[in-house]
């Protein structure tokens, strides 16, 4: 118990010394987003054509101490953001001003300026940099992952493909 809350402790103290280096990612926007009645949209899109996306995927976007965020790993982060968001709200999220039927760079939060697309991107780097800092605490701490989650963990990549080809995904 004690090293569970020291474990806590530590987490917190890195957050908030160490920081985090990132930065809105730097991605190039694809044509301005327009509303429906063809005037310009009010939020920052940092959508891009699916080509764009791979091309950038490996592109190093964040940093704490030795740990590097790419853009592929936060596109991980995003939609996982997304989908807990959709789970806690579901139907109730259009009462907070999300409709599921339009991209979310063209909309934000009832009340809110800042377009649901930057806030579910800052979520993902705020995400990834609490993993980070956790990480690096358990590393200065030498605390080991359990053998059984090591051996998931060692074998994700291989049971990630086997459920894509089974899926009928390349």
């Amino acid at each position: 118990m004690k090293k569970v809350i020291a474990l806590l402790l530590a987490v917190c103290l890195a957050v908030s010394l160490f920081g985090c280096s990132a930065v809105t990612p730097d991605v190039v926007t694809t044509t301005p987003t327009t509303k429906p009645n063809g005037e310009n949209a009010k939020y920052p899109s940092w959508t891009v054509s699916d080509e764009d996306a791979v091309a950038a995927s490996k592109t190093v976007i964040a940093t704490v101490g030795d740990y590097q965020l790419t853009n592929g790993e936060l596109n991980v982060y995003y939609w996982e953001g997304i989908y807990s968001f959709l789970n806690k709200y579901g139907s109730y999220a259009s009462y907070l001003g999300l409709d599921y039927t339009k991209p979310f760079d063209t909309q934000g939060p009832t009340g809110k300026e800042d377009s649901w697309q930057k806030l579910f991107i800052e979520d993902a780097l705020s995400a990834w940099h609490i993993n980070a800092a956790v990480a690096m605490v358990g590393e200065k701490m030498d605390i080991k992952m359990p053998a059984y989650l090591q051996k998931d963990l060692d074998n994700y990549w291989d049971t990630m493909e086997d459920a894509a080809k089974q899926g009928g995904y390349d």
